[in-house]
């Protein structure tokens, strides 16, 4: 019983970390291309 609580908010928090991650890189990713297509259509003009 002590091994499994102790070991699963130690889980919990790691799958939280990584979800945090991929939404970041998710939302970094589609700034990037945002801000690619800006600079694209500012050259064009």
């Amino acid at each position: 019983m002590t091994l499994t609580t102790n070991t699963l908010p130690g889980g919990v928090i790691l799958v939280f970390i990584l979800v945090g991650l991929a939404c970041i890189a998710i939302i970094l990713t589609i700034i990037y291309r945002k801000w690619q297509e800006r600079q694209r259509g500012l050259q064009r003009f």
